[in-house]
């Protein structure tokens, strides 16, 4: 389940109404709920969605004033109700959106996305930076990092990666290599070659080399 994109879902403003429904969900004493929809709106715009008050999180929610642990308890549980899923602790911000890598720095999401780009797998990148799969897809597309990508299809060559990955060239006539491009000597390379070293206008175009069995 991608809670990010639940949270990133639902408005402050249609939590509150949750609340005064009083239908929905059995959050607590009349008394608190009350507290609690004073506390939403009083601290954010109803257009805010439930992502960003899950990312203050209780300790966050702990320095607003007359906000005691008996309120903190009774949004934290309501949100997980929400989501249906043990979420928010009242004692850990956002417990199981950090461990399971929902938190990235833009830094670190732009160094991912250009791995990405280069065809690693999302569960690759994923796991090189200890996040999974489902929060890296959910961060990208929070800070609107997502892009359509093709998998094993020819790319263009003006595409190919510069890092040393090694990659499928195709040199035309169903001529097929693997290449590289060479930091050292900044040239484009195919081992089987001799000389190595290639013109790049010689590759047509381009695709990630696919991954190695399963042992």
């Amino acid at each position: 389940m991608d809670y990010a994109e639940k949270l990133e879902s639902i408005t402050v403003g249609q939590f509150i109404q949750t609340f005064l429904d009083g239908t929905k969900h059995a959050y607590g004493p009349t008394s608190i709920n009350r507290r609690v929809t004073a506390f939403l709106g009083r601290t954010y715009a109803a257009d805010v969605t439930l992502w960003y008050v899950v990312l203050d999180g209780p300790r966050v929610w702990r320095m607003s004033t007359g906000v005691g642990s008996k309120v903190i308890e009774a949004l934290a549980n309501a949100i997980n109700i929400e989501l249906g899923a043990n979420v928010v602790d009242v004692s850990i911000p956002t417990k199981k959106l950090r461990s399971e890598g929902y938190f990235w720095t833009v830094k670190r999401l732009e160094q991912a996305n250009a791995l990405l780009d280069e065809g690693q797998s999302r569960n690759a990148v994923a796991k090189l930076y200890g996040k999974s799969s489902d929060g890296l897809k959910a961060a990208l597309r929070r800070y609107g990092m997502e892009k359509t990508r093709t998998k094993n299809q020819w790319q263009s060559i003006d595409t190919a990666p510069q890092n040393g990955t090694l990659f499928l060239a195709y040199m035309g006539k169903d001529n097929m290599e693997i290449a590289r491009f060479d930091l050292e000597r900044n040239e484009w390379w195919i081992d089987a070659y001799a000389p190595p070293h290639i013109e790049k206008n010689w590759m047509e175009a381009w695709m990630p080399l696919p991954a190695p069995p399963k042992q």
